[in-house]
């Protein structure tokens, strides 16, 4: 962890942990910076201490993390916070307390997998924000970005999957780079934009209306 949230306009990227499945340990070690502020999802905190890094907050209802882990790292200078609400989610919980100081991106790891229903809510999290925040999602077997309208340069590989979805619909869609170029065309429910091909080490894209879920393939 490092630096100091508290005050509003604090630019800085975010990473929330939470305690589901993991993207590889190599992709997780990839994205972390030293600058990083690191926030826990309730038992995310036990995932960031078997990496051996500490969260700044630890923000939930604390049902997945023990009394005893707690006060350790209370003890050691975490911010934890107890929301019992049940209306909304740990992700949530995290997502409102860390939009509030205006971070410049937010990733997300451990929060996408074997739970449908929980991936599920991730996606919709992620296109509610998409507008005010870029967030990616490391998901188990890709990465994960809910885009809103514009224009974009995502990084890629030679020959990785990407695969592109209306959420629930996205229209005037030009890609390039890509085996299966789309020219202003739409994506709607369906699985038209499964398994595109990256043809060099970064792609483009840009479309005018709606959001889009882009899964790049790890």
């Amino acid at each position: 962890m490092s630096g100091d949230l508290s005050a509003p306009h604090t630019i800085r990227r975010v990473i929330i942990f939470g305690n589901g499945d993991l993207p590889p340990a190599a992709q997780i070690h990839a994205n972390l910076q030293t600058d990083d502020y690191y926030i826990a999802a309730d038992g995310g905190a036990e995932v960031l201490i078997a990496l051996g890094r500490s969260p700044a907050v630890i923000i939930g209802d604390l049902d997945s993390l023990s009394a005893e882990t707690a006060a350790r790292l209370r003890q050691n200078g975490s911010l934890v916070i107890a929301c019992e609400s049940q209306e909304e989610n740990d992700l949530a919980k995290a997502l409102n307390w860390v939009l509030e100081r205006r971070p410049a991106q937010i990733i997300l790891i451990g929060f996408y997998g074997a739970r449908e229903d929980q991936s599920l809510a991730t996606l919709q999290l992620a296109a509610r924000y998409c507008k005010i925040i870029p967030i990616i999602i490391l998901a188990p077997l890709s990465e994960i970005t809910v885009l809103q309208p514009g224009q974009y340069t995502l990084t890629s590989h030679s020959g990785q999957i990407i695969s592109l979805f209306g959420f629930p619909a996205a229209t005037e869609i030009t890609t390039h780079n890509l085996k299966y170029p789309l020219h202003r065309e739409s994506l709607t429910e369906g699985s038209r934009g499964l398994s595109n091909v990256a043809t060099a080490s970064t792609f483009g894209l840009h479309f005018e209306t709606g959001r889009l879920v882009v899964f790049k393939n790890y």
